[in-house]
């Protein structure tokens, strides 16, 4: 047993005598080895039983997270005065979300973080496990100690867990030390795709499946030198993409959702400390939330349990192959003779399926058809003056490639993604097209880097003329960043163009633009008929973005 996993078990021994609850059989005996050697059934629900001792006996005051909109009393400030030494530091931020008590701060270190490493890092109610055994068989991926699944069994429910790399004596698992039933070793892409029928069978759980900061919230990782450690991979979004190409269709998944996650007044957006952007993003595309259970959650946390079921028949998302293969009068029409036709060569590797970016959203057609014929684009880019054109997010590149297929000599389409692998694959577009004399792709992460990194060498061009944005608001984090990328790339004559499909997040992330300086101006609207696959009909509009002039003047004309 490693020194941590000891040490882990001397705090809870400790811990579960002063609350006096009933220990599990592996903490209170010194020389036991890790469960994982010997996984049985869990009988009792201890982890619950220790949150709610804490619940009791931790004060409100220390509990609590103060946001800046919920200021802490003077009572509840002579508590924590109390608690301090010497005039030491109260409260201390945390993520952005507000400020916990620094005796809040101590109990988690000392406390709940062996706790969560010992069993799980979210704590499993009565009326979670119940909505869980209603979706059942079950199969968990990235189980870790495999906590919740036997309780689970213990309760009759049919659940197999997975991990990449389930604890044991013999393989170090970063995050756990303990195991509570048989964790079997695999993936989402070893268990779904290797044939079989447990997507189809099986309901899919993921608890807490991993933290994405790195990615997603890089705003809240500390710098870090050239020892530090790598992060952890992020494989939620690629387990569910792996779980629906096998047939799957509901997904449990427990933590922190970004729209549950409130983050104090100027500050970025927080998808969570428990799944990724894309991961949440996918649910919400592909998915239908049934519903949502409230758990107990650490009070800097904001946890729920929801049920997720795949649509009947999910909203179109074609690849660009499918997009190729695509009948002609789907095609943008208005007799442009530059328009692309259908059977042009497109390229779509399978390595980039799984990421939302590698899909050819509805939002991307019908940019690329407003492109194609309305507005005088086709004139604009086909004309003699210099015209810089990008693409943001542009993932399969619909959009920026119609507009490289209209552009002439003297107009060029940079696609840009932050995706190393849609960047090849959107290379691999451009030549197939033979537009390479016009266009490129390039690495760009919004809000990272200025017009330099991405306008091409041989332009003496200071910002870009035209910048394509599809399906780029797809989510509440979206906005704050894909705004930032434009203050960066657009000049005061630059003309924005988005499409986007309305969701439930459409409305607060225009607003969030709107509070970023960039109004938006419905240019127009469309319903794209049911096609293969489709629910219902879905709503397109196509926005130009202008930035907000100061009271005192006007935009210049475009």
């Amino acid at each position: 047993m490693g020194r941590k996993a000891r040490q882990n078990r001397r705090v809870l021994r400790a811990l579960f005598s002063h609350l006096r609850v009933q220990a599990p059989w592996h903490i209170r005996d010194e020389s036991a080895e890790p469960a994982a050697e010997r996984p049985g059934l869990l009988e009792t629900n201890w982890l619950e039983a220790v949150y709610l001792r804490l619940r009791a006996i931790v004060p409100e005051a220390v509990w609590r997270l103060y946001t800046s909109c919920d200021g802490a009393s003077a009572e509840d400030m002579a508590l924590l005065s109390s608690l301090g030494r010497g005039g030491a530091r109260l409260l201390q931020p945390h993520r952005q979300r507000g400020q916990l008590p620094v005796a809040m701060k101590t109990l988690s270190k000392l406390v709940i973080v062996p706790l969560c490493h010992v069993a799980s890092f979210a704590v499993p109610s009565e009326s979670a496990l119940a909505a869980i055994a209603e979706c059942g068989p079950i199969v968990e991926m990235g189980a870790g100690s495999g906590y919740w699944t036997a309780l689970l069994q213990h309760r009759g429910v049919d659940v197999v867990a997975y991990d990449s790399q389930p604890p044991s004596s013999r393989f170090n698992n970063p995050f756990f030390s303990e195991v509570y039933c048989n964790v079997l070793r695999g993936d989402g892409r070893s268990v779904f795709e290797q044939g079989g029928d447990v997507a189809r069978r099986r309901a899919l759980l993921l608890i807490w499946p991993n933290n994405a900061d790195s990615a997603d919230n890089p705003h809240l990782c500390r710098a870090g030198g050239a020892s530090r450690a790598p992060p952890p991979p992020v494989w939620d979004a690629e387990c569910v993409a792996s779980y629906l190409r096998a047939g799957g269709r509901t997904v449990v998944y427990v933590g922190e959702r970004e729209e549950r996650v409130a983050v104090q007044e100027g500050s970025p957006p927080d998808c969570g400390a428990s799944a990724s952007r894309a991961f949440q993003a996918l649910l919400s595309e592909r998915f239908e939330l049934l519903r949502a259970v409230r758990l107990h959650t650490w009070s800097y946390n904001s946890d729920d349990l929801t049920v997720w079921r795949r649509r009947e028949e999910p909203p179109v998302v074609r690849t660009l192959a499918t997009l190729a293969a695509a009948p002609e009068e789907e095609e943008p029409t208005g007799g442009d003779a530059h328009a692309p036709p259908a059977s042009a060569a497109l390229h779509t590797p399978p390595a980039t399926a799984h990421l939302l970016g590698g899909i050819a959203w509805n939002g991307a057609r019908v940019l690329a058809a407003h492109i194609a014929t309305r507005g005088g684009w086709a004139q604009r880019l086909s004309g003699g003056a210099e015209t810089q054109v990008c693409e943001l997010g542009a993932g399969t590149g619909v959009a920026g490639l119609q507009a490289a297929a209209l552009a002439g000599p003297n107009a060029y389409v940079t696609l840009s993604d932050k995706h190393a692998s849609l960047v090849d694959d959107l290379a691999a577009s451009i030549r197939e097209r033979g537009l390479g004399d016009r266009c490129g792709a390039k690495l760009y992460e919004w809000a990272v880097g200025d017009a330099a990194a991405l306008l091409p060498a041989h332009s003496s061009a200071t910002h870009f003329d035209l910048i394509l944005g599809a399906e780029c608001l797809y989510s509440l984090g979206t906005a704050g960043a894909f705004a930032a990328a434009l203050d960066a790339l657009a000049g005061p004559t630059t003309v924005v163009l988005i499409s986007c499909e309305h969701r439930w997040s459409t409305a607060e992330c225009l607003a969030t633009l709107e509070d970023l300086g960039w109004c938006h101006e419905v240019l127009s609207e469309e319903t794209t008929p049911p096609m293969p696959g489709d629910l219902r009909p879905a709503r397109v509009s196509v926005m130009e973005l202008r930035r907000r002039a100061p009271p005192d003047r006007k935009l210049p004309p475009i």
